[in-house]
């Protein structure tokens, strides 16, 4: 088995599962497993279960997303981890375009596949990204206001532009197929993307299992910090796809569906201090989850609070805020 898919899922995601599926089903390949932690029973033998790969559903305690990753990666039987949400779709080729990859760069133990924001709704991508659309660029709305990439995939034989393609190395012959931008040494930390957010990332198993590697079960904010900065610090080399690959669905649409602002309900301002201040303490300078986080978050982080004090001084304790940035202060 080349790839165990992990998804967690709380029982209000369980619709956007089916979704899910139906976009797993378009995959070019499908050497891989589906590892579903979830809680809420499912009736994998029913019909709207079936899959021309094997679906198996996890069990997990506590339930945290960090304890659910942790207990697919513990049954997982897939020679590389694939972090994907419920709620998020993978383009048709994206797994096969990193198949084609890892025989040629052996020594690479993370793959990004390159996330592509959007606000549009889920179920727009059934019938937006089909198999034979699988080298096709991403559709026009959504995601980022930027130039659009261009089409970076060759879609003629190789030999056909070069006669004497065999005599090239792999590499290269890769290179004109599959375009990627690689990342060592220090690189690594700022090349990764979307600031070590496991999703839409493949990690070797062996890797994890080598050296133990676990989510966060109690940081409810943010589990994947400390996960992929390990990661980072023990792989030499990160791979990610020119063209992204993972349609990531953003939340919080400030425009057509806004939601409460986090400043807003003091419950979730309390809550989001204590993390920040969990977070911060297990930072040492010149640790590998200090290098992760960087002192440009840090930095940034510093400023949010300045501003959350000056406009929101009703909901916001103010003896939480000037302790947390005492804390920063020290690690600035």
């Amino acid at each position: 088995m080349l790839y165990s898919l992990i998804t967690p899922c709380l029982p209000t995601e369980l619709p956007q599962l089916h979704a899910l599926k139906e976009n797993l089903n378009r995959q070019i390949t499908h050497n891989f497993e589906w590892l579903i932690a979830c809680n809420q029973p499912l009736d994998l033998t029913s019909s709207t279960w079936q899959a021309p790969f094997p679906i198996r559903q996890i069990q997990f305690q506590p339930t945290t997303i960090g304890a659910a990753r942790n207990a697919a990666i513990a049954a997982a039987t897939g020679d590389w981890l694939v972090f994907i949400d419920s709620d998020d779709y993978l383009l048709p080729a994206a797994l096969s375009e990193v198949a084609a990859i890892i025989p040629v760069r052996s020594q690479a133990t993370l793959y990004d596949l390159n996330q592509y924001p959007t606000y549009e709704p889920h179920d727009a991508f059934l019938t937006s990204h089909q198999t034979s659309d699988a080298q096709d660029d991403m559709p026009k709305w959504g995601g980022l206001k930027r130039q659009r990439p261009k089409r970076h995939v060759v879609s003629m034989a190789t030999n056909a532009i070069i006669p004497q393609a065999q005599q090239l190395d792999p590499v290269v012959l890769n290179w004109l197929q599959h375009r990627y931008y690689e990342h060592t040494g220090n690189q690594r930390w700022t090349g990764i993307n979307r600031q070590l957010k496991v999703t839409g990332k493949i990690v070797a198993r062996q890797l994890v299992n080598d050296h133990d590697l676990k989510f966060d079960e109690k940081n409810t904010l943010y589990p994947d910090g400390a996960f992929m900065a390990n990661v980072l610090r023990l792989t030499t080399s990160t791979l990610r796809l020119s063209k992204p690959s993972y349609v990531r669905v953003k939340h919080n649409d400030p425009i057509n569906a806004p939601s409460v602002h986090q400043l807003d309900d003091p419950q979730r301002w309390t809550k989001r201090v204590l993390d920040w201040q969990a977070a911060l303490a297990q930072l040492e300078p010149g640790s590998a989850g200090f290098n992760a986080i960087s002192i440009r978050s840090l930095h940034r982080l510093h400023c949010y609070l300045y501003a959350a004090l000056a406009t929101h001084t009703r909901t916001v304790a103010t003896e939480q805020v000037n302790e947390l940035m005492a804390t920063l202060q020290n690690l600035l």
